[in-house]
């Protein structure tokens, strides 16, 4: 997806909206604080994890599954992500998907991960209620490029916080896979089936690249 080839930082703040979950109370609405201790947290995770570290991609593909599996609401996101797609897929193919979305996600960014620097950033600029979700405003820095403007929306979802999204120069990482995924269902019977093989195909042809590119139509 073309919003994940411009560097290490907006990478990183996209794959957060993937990686991370923070338990919460529930509630109706999102506090702009706890939201923004939330963002802190995964990012601070995420570079204890990854930056610096020369983890193989091997490794790096284990830590991210761990923690993906540890601290997120797949469900919530896949739900996001397919719309009409997911709900009216079997049990069995949602189990698949969820799987292979896991999958796709650290093929893309894995090669990408392990390039972290400490010395790259995100640093937290405020925060902004919208209905029952916050908007917290980032700035992504690193050596030799320009600061990129980065927004994560943070939500409530079964008794916890998440991070439902990530925006990238205003460009919604959820919004864009679920516009791609949603083209090729569309131009192929709405099959889910068909995406999920066209998934495994860039899961396999890119698990040591950058960021795999849609399926084709």
């Amino acid at each position: 997806m073309s919003m994940l080839r411009s560097g290490r930082l907006p990478v990183l703040a996209a794959a957060v909206c993937l990686v991370f979950a923070v338990p919460a109370a529930a509630a109706p609405a999102v506090d702009p604080n706890r939201a923004v201790e939330v963002v802190n947290h995964a990012v601070d995770d995420a570079f204890k994890t990854f930056a610096g570290k020369g983890l193989s991609q091997d490794e790096a593909h284990r830590a991210a599954d761990d923690l993906i599996r540890r601290y997120t609401d797949l469900r919530v996101l896949s739900a996001a992500i397919l719309g009409r797609y997911w709900t009216a897929a079997s049990p069995a193919d949602q189990e698949k998907f969820l799987t292979l979305l896991v999958n796709y996600a650290i093929a893309g960014w894995a090669s990408q991960i392990i390039s972290l620097d400490p010395k790259d950033k995100i640093t937290i600029a405020g925060a902004v209620p919208a209905g029952e979700t916050v908007r917290v405003h980032a700035v992504s820095t690193s050596p030799g490029e320009d600061p990129t403007p980065v927004d994560f929306i943070v939500s409530a979802a079964d008794g916890r916080l998440i991070i439902s999204d990530a925006l990238i120069e205003n460009v919604s990482f959820i919004r864009t896979m679920h516009d791609d995924f949603s083209a090729f269902l569309g131009s192929n019977g709405g099959r889910l089936e068909a995406l999920m093989a066209a998934m495994q195909k860039k899961i396999d042809a890119n698990s040591v690249a950058g960021a795999p590119a849609p399926p084709k139509k």
